[in-house]
């Protein structure tokens, strides 16, 4: 058999609280029965008492219930906790006993310890990926000249932003009737580029206003044939590796926007690699 355990006045009031506040409406019954899984032994009366304290401390608030069809007592939260913004685990910061501290500590942990909600997007997985460059990549920045857009670079190395993935994951997401904004759920590494012994190449088209022309603008060129390969970490609650595969697959072949400047004309890449990371 366990052996009694004895209790201050201060844990019994504490434990009280905590009872009505893990019940919601909690009558005297409820409240002892929730107690004595903690291991208090209280009388009824004493609980009766605690809560007369509990009342005139601001805490809790008498309602009523009915059980076997007779009205009884019942006691919640006090709503003007929540008004004053004071979480009843703070109900240790107005109480003497370091016990009671405790105390709550302890009956707390379980609850910490599953705070909040499981997050939607969730279970990820890393992945390295290697694109061939089927028709051509157009460059984003205007470096020197605003009618010159050059490809972003890390001193001679040419290389793509994570936010240019993202962009380019995001305007195809529509494909799969997932929303544009799963897009801030995948990580993503920079992206280097191989030229595979191509070289870079300037196209040039004109500039629309409207049906009028406004001029030229120039845009550095990566050639069918190099390699642009990255990182990603995705959900597995939105994609499972393959389904993420075979996204990549179909938006590099068919997609609504290709990667790169003028994406609604180039920007077609054949998936080369697709390598699961430990």
């Amino acid at each position: 058999m366990d052996a009694k355990i004895e209790f201050d006045e201060y844990q019994e009031e504490t434990g009280v609280c905590l009872a009505i506040q893990k019940i919601g409406q909690a009558t005297i019954p409820e409240i002892l029965k929730k107690l004595k899984e903690w291991k208090f032994d209280i009388e009824p009366q004493k609980v009766k008492k605690y809560c007369k304290n509990l009342q005139k401390k601001g805490l809790i608030s008498l309602n009523y219930t009915t059980v076997n069809g007779i009205s009884t007592n019942a006691y919640s939260l006090s709503k003007s906790i929540f008004q004053r913004d004071i979480p009843i685990a703070h109900y240790k910061d107005i109480v003497d006993s370091d016990l009671v501290k405790e105390f709550i500590e302890k009956t707390e942990e379980k609850k910490n310890a599953s705070k909040g909600r499981k997050p939607d997007h969730c279970k990820y997985f890393s992945v390295n990926v290697v694109w061939i460059v089927k028709d051509k990549v157009l460059g984003f920045m205007p470096k020197d000249d605003p009618d010159f857009l050059q490809h972003y670079r890390d001193g001679e190395k040419i290389i793509f932003l994570p936010a240019h993935f993202r962009a380019y994951l995001g305007q195809n997401f529509r494909l799969l009737d997932k929303s544009e904004s799963l897009k801030n759920y995948i990580g993503t590494d920079y992206g280097e580029v191989t030229l595979n012994g191509k070289k870079l190449e300037v196209v040039e088209f004109s500039i629309l206003d409207g049906h009028q022309g406004k001029g030229m603008r120039k845009y550095e060129v990566i050639p069918a044939g190099a390699s642009i390969s990255t990182k990603f970490r995705v959900p597995e609650t939105d994609f499972k590796p393959e389904e993420f595969k075979s996204f990549l697959k179909d938006i590099g072949e068919l997609p609504i926007r290709g990667f790169g400047g003028r994406s609604s004309i180039y920007g077609r890449l054949l998936l080369k690699e697709f390598t699961l990371l430990k």
